[in-house]
């Protein structure tokens, strides 16, 4: 892991990835691909984010990734380094960030496969993970030689209604992808993490994993003909 200053550049983003490719971390470094030529490569992927972070005492990110995978999916999960609930669309001005990949969580969530790949980045917000992953050309799934075709962003620990969504960081992350042109998919489950160890809210918080997944796998088979166009995305 590496720190880096952020900004809504294509290269602060280069130099937000490259700088954790530069680092002194092999496990991490042999995992990052120099810049790519193109906006995106050529194997398709679904981001996962959140705004309640990677912990799994207090999210289910990692849950709802390991549940796309399981279904045969490619996943980027990118997530804030803690809760951000209630940020908004916020974006990480003039601080220093820094962004980790977590191997271990990949081997324990990526059921045995090589289809995961999991992010933190300490202090950004849904709005920045969405930025460093799918910035063209230099972002994550860029690096990684992968093209997002959806942005799953939950499932989020407390009820997002009427204008909870104005706030919601949950909802902006979908909202941030949907500007780049990449279709985004917001989902919460209406009950908060006090009840973690109720039997019938873990229940639920499966049945939210599920429900999650089909909509989003349904979603991607109307957009299996009307992929997102990286010339689109590409800033030319």
């Amino acid at each position: 892991s590496t720190h880096f200053p952020t900004r809504r550049t294509k290269r602060q983003t280069a130099r937000i990835v490259s700088s954790m490719a530069n680092g002194t971390d092999h496990s991490v470094r042999s995992q990052i691909l120099k810049p790519h030529g193109s906006p995106f490569g050529e194997r398709d992927g679904l981001l996962i984010t959140n705004d309640d972070g990677l912990d799994p005492g207090g999210a289910m990110v990692l849950d709802l990734a390991r549940e796309m995978v399981s279904r045969g999916h490619r996943v980027v999960v990118c997530a804030p380094g803690r809760n951000n609930s209630a940020c908004g669309q916020k974006v990480t001005l003039g601080k220093s960030m820094r962004l980790r990949r977590h191997m271990d969580l990949e081997a324990l969530y990526g059921s045995g496969t090589d289809r995961l790949s999991i992010f933190s980045i300490d202090e950004g917000s849904p709005a920045d993970c969405v930025i460093v992953a799918i910035e063209p050309h230099v972002g994550l799934f860029a690096q990684l030689d992968m093209r997002p075709i959806m942005t799953l962003s939950g499932v989020n620990l407390g009820p997002n209604l009427g204008p909870d969504v104005i706030y919601s960081g949950t909802f902006a992350a979908a909202l941030q992808a949907a500007m780049y042109g990449v279709p985004g998919m917001a989902s919460s489950l209406a009950s908060m993490g006090d009840r973690v160890n109720d039997a019938d809210y873990a229940q639920s918080c499966i049945i939210a994993i599920a429900a999650a997944a089909s909509l989003a796998e349904s979603l991607l088979k109307i957009l299996e003909t009307n992929h997102p166009d990286p010339g689109r995305m590409s800033g030319n």
